[in-house]
Parts: structure tokens; C-alpha cells; sequence
């Protein structure tokens, strides 16, 4: 086991900066990062921890509201949201992103019981849902849907 006492250490030998990782523990509040690039160049963090020990990944962005996303490390990514539909029970929903390469699968469900739902399609960009009740035409209908894509 070895120990490093420094508060900035490039670890790599290539002079390319972006092939090398800096670990920065030179803040006094009891955090560090972990970088890639050379020390006092780097150029994307990778992980950062802050003083009461919760670790963060930038590059796994995630946005947890209503209307969210969240990018898992194997690059697949979940989204998810709500919307109503309009009175003949259709509802689009365009995706604030769009999936990069595409989407894998897309599920909702309307916030009433009695509605049927479905996901009539789906692409890379948005969902398409359409909800049904014999008994009741006519009237819109709040949906909750998520989709997985990479």
C-alpha cells in the first residue's frame, strides 16, 4: 500500500494532456476530483467527491423532476415524464434531448384505471400514447410514461 501526500498529482507519462488524470485534493473543505488531463489543465472531470463523502460522476447527468433523465454508466439512458392527453386520447411527447442512437422500449400509463393505454410509437426524438375508454370519450387524461434508450 502506498500513500501519496500531495494535493495535485498527475497520474499518466503522455504528453498528450487529455491520455493523462490529475487528482486534485488541494481544495481545504474536504474534497477532491478526479480529471482527465494534466495537473492545471484538465480537461473533463471524471468524479468528484465532496466533504460528507457523496461521489458524483459529471458525465452521468441526470435531471430528477417531473420531467427527467438520468444516464446510466454503460451509456443507457432512462427518461421519463407526464403529460395529458388531449380529448380524442392522443398524446406526443417530444423529448427536451433525444436519445443519441436510439430507444430500446417506451411504457405508459394513464393516472385513471378504467383508461387503456398504449404506445402506439417510438423513436430516438419522442413517444406517441394513446388512451382509450369505451365509456368515456371525450375527455383528456393524465399520462406517466418512461422510455430507455442509449
Amino acid at each position: 500500500m502506498s500513500l501519496i501526500k500531495s494535493i495535485l498529482q498527475q497520474l499518466g507519462l503522455s504528453t498528450t494532456p487529455a491520455n493523462n488524470f490529475t487528482f486534485d485534493a488541494s481544495a481545504d473543505n474536504g474534497t477532491m476530483k478526479l480529471a482527465r488531463g494534466n495537473a492545471g489543465a484538465t480537461t473533463q472531470d471524471i468524479m468528484t467527491v465532496d466533504a460528507a463523502g457523496k461521489v458524483a460522476f459529471p458525465q452521468l447527468a441526470s435531471t430528477l423532476a417531473t420531467q427527467g433523465s438520468h444516464v446510466l454508466p454503460n451509456g443507457l439512458i432512462l427518461k421519463w415524464g407526464q403529460g395529458t392527453s388531449d380529448a380524442s386520447g392522443n398524446l406526443t411527447v417530444t423529448y427536451p434531448t433525444a436519445f443519441p442512437t436510439g430507444t430500446l422500449q417506451s411504457v405508459a400509463c394513464a393516472s385513471t384505471a378504467a383508461r387503456i393505454t398504449t404506445v402506439s410509437s417510438f423513436s430516438a426524438s419522442g413517444v406517441v400514447i394513446y388512451t382509450h375508454n369505451t365509456s368515456v370519450v371525450g375527455v383528456a387524461t393524465d399520462v406517466r410514461w418512461i422510455a430507455i434508450g442509449y
